[in-house]
């Protein structure tokens, strides 16, 4: 009889792949490192294979591990999914959500599937927008939960924490001579000021060439060569057309994201998603490119 897999290594691996390293994935699972090295060299021994390529800069699957990887997260997923469709109490309603641009994407959008399936009477109306518009609509009643950046000047817990980096086409370069051209996103929003603040008192010069209050506008003109950016990490993709870490800029600071919600009763739809939220959305993979050599100095 063959010998099931372990859904813990299975975990494990899935971990370290999303994470982009040993050293992430044991901070989300609430391991020790040698613990978590010790279940993937288990499940490795179990099947014959290497499954991680631990030469690369970040943990990467073999070829052969990609291939357990699909098998691997769909019997994650499914486990979890089944844990939460038993263990939960049955849910009816309406619940506004709302998600933040630029990590409304396959991640996120599997969390709030697999709670829509855990609850089906449970009808998610989703609203992506800025952390700013999406506090507002907050305030205004218009949403009950929201998973929102928080301003720098708020304190309070967070669910989920990231470097921002200065980012600029992976496959173009700008000429950056005399002034920093930027791609920035309209006012007010607190990831414009804290570029033309950073800049300004490092004595860097910098002109605005490119304005929009959406994320993927602003990722499109970076893209295209026209300017630089800040972006949270996560932000960051792989291949010819996604965007490059800058070295050689100011230090920028994290960025924080955390869960908002209107008056909910504590056992309505809208306070059970809201602590759905707490829990899944934790520090999560990031894309740890290799950065590109640009000196600031050089354009100041």
């Amino acid at each position: 009889m063959i010998e099931r897999l372990d859904i813990e290594l299975l975990t494990t691996f899935v971990t370290i792949v999303d994470c982009k390293g040993f050293t992430r994935a044991a901070t989300r699972l609430g391991r020790t490192q040698s613990s978590v090295s010790m279940q993937l060299k288990r499940l490795e021994e179990r099947l014959g294979r290497r499954l991680i390529d631990r030469s690369a800069r970040n943990a990467r699957p073999t070829e052969e591990g990609y291939v357990l990887l699909e098998y691997a997260r769909r019997i994650v997923d499914l486990s979890e999914e089944a844990e939460l469709r038993m263990l939960a109490p049955r849910l009816a309603g309406r619940v506004r959500v709302g998600l933040p641009e630029w990590i409304a994407h396959d991640r996120l959008q599997m969390l709030l599937g697999r709670f829509n399936r855990a609850h089906p009477d449970v009808h998610l109306i989703v609203r992506v927008g800025s952390g700013m518009e999406l506090r507002n609509a907050i305030a205004m009643g218009e949403l009950d939960v929201a998973l929102a950046i928080r301003p720098p000047d708020e304190t309070g817990p967070a669910v989920h924490r990231e470097p921002l980096l200065w980012v600029g086409a992976r496959s173009i370069c700008p000429k950056l001579q005399g002034e920093v051209p930027l791609a920035l996103f309209s006012d007010p929003c607190p990831y414009r000021d804290m570029i033309i603040d950073t800049l300004t008192d490092a004595g860097i010069a910098w002109r605005e060439v490119f304005t929009s209050s959406s994320m993927a506008s602003v990722r499109g003109a970076v893209q295209a060569g026209l300017g630089i950016s800040i972006f949270p990490e996560s932000a960051l993709e792989e291949g010819p057309n996604g965007l490059q870490r800058l070295e050689g800029f100011p230090a920028l600071p994290h960025t924080e994201l955390t869960v908002y919600e209107g008056p909910n009763l504590p056992e309505s739809p809208a306070a059970h998603l809201g602590a759905y939220l707490r829990e899944s959305v934790t520090t999560g993979p990031t894309a740890h490119s290799q950065p590109q050599q640009w000196s600031a100095e050089a354009v100041a």
